[in-house]
């Protein structure tokens, strides 16, 4: 479940968006978001045939979120937050 990620930050709150893709048979993954406060997360599958919206379950202290997917569902993702992870 490769990610790609791009940063924006203003006034302290930083966006980061990117792509999540699951094939042959996967259904989640980790998406390292470099925030070390999460305030918003949010998914926009690229398939409406498959178009359930991710499950999180588990935020980690690093700034990774875990997310739990439909088989072969891609899309993009959305965090906005606060700060950098360590």
């Amino acid at each position: 479940m490769p990610f790609s990620t791009v940063l924006d930050q203003r006034d302290g709150v930083r966006i980061v968006t990117g792509t999540y893709t699951n094939t042959a048979g996967s259904t989640g993954g980790t998406i390292p978001t470099g925030l070390a406060k999460l305030l918003f997360l949010g998914f926009m599958p690229s398939s409406h045939f498959n178009s359930a919206t991710p499950k999180v379950t588990a935020t980690d202290s690093d700034g990774d979120v875990t997310i739990v997917t439909e088989v072969d569902v891609d899309g993009r993702w959305v965090a906005i937050g606060q700060g950098e992870a360590s």
